[in-house]
């Protein structure tokens, strides 16, 4: 993904990029308590912690408030709101958990064929507004 980003001219594009990781890592961590996003889990070696899920997150909100600010401007609420999610990623990760085992209770209503084509259908979705743009 650093890559191809790097690659790039646009802010605009930058921006979308790093903002839709990041939301996809907000809410694989905070809703579906699955940093990977993965039905099945992978090896030991190869399996993504929290810790550094959270660590990616935290840092695709900062590089999208930053373009974001170039795009909006630096005074703009999209700038603001993208730092608060950087700096208290893992509050935002905390409150989703509760109010998914409190409020929604997803996991066990849904099952994991459910959210795994929820999540599915939400990374192509994603992909195609990326394209699109």
């Amino acid at each position: 993904m650093f890559e191809r980003v790097q690659h790039s001219r646009s802010s605009r594009w930058r921006y979308n990029v790093y903002r839709v990781n990041a939301d996809h890592l907000l809410m694989t961590i905070g809703v579906f308590a699955n940093p990977g996003g993965r039905t099945r889990p992978l090896p030991a070696p190869l399996q993504e912690t929290p810790v550094k899920a959270m660590g990616r997150g935290k840092a695709y909100y900062d590089y999208a408030s930053t373009y974001g600010g170039d795009i909006f401007g630096r005074a703009s609420a999209v700038a603001g709101v993208l730092g608060k999610l950087s700096t208290r990623f893992e509050d935002y990760v905390r409150l989703l958990g509760h109010v998914r085992s409190e409020y929604f209770n997803l996991i066990t209503r849904l099952g994991e064929g459910a959210i795994y084509h929820l999540a599915h259908e939400s990374n192509e979705r994603a992909l195609i507004a990326q394209i699109a743009q």
